[in-house]
């Protein structure tokens, strides 16, 4: 997983739906990461690196709430 990597959904597998703007290894296996992707497909679940037959990404909690007026 490298930074400016595609992220993509199985809802639209034919373009990105996001990137990454950084990974690394986690300490407890796998990969932790900062990615940009579009709501809809981040409230799909159903998203995969490189390709929409890519590795599987789970989405975490975001640390802090998102603004509702922006």
């Amino acid at each position: 997983m490298v930074a400016g990597q595609d992220v993509f959904s199985a809802q639209d597998p034919d373009q990105p739906c996001g990137l990454v703007a950084q990974g690394a290894a986690s300490p407890r296996g796998g990969y932790d990461a900062i990615v940009s992707v579009q709501i809809s497909a981040a409230a799909s679940g159903d998203l995969h690196l490189g390709s929409a037959q890519g590795p599987a990404l789970s989405l975490a909690q975001l640390p802090y709430p998102l603004l509702d007026d922006i």
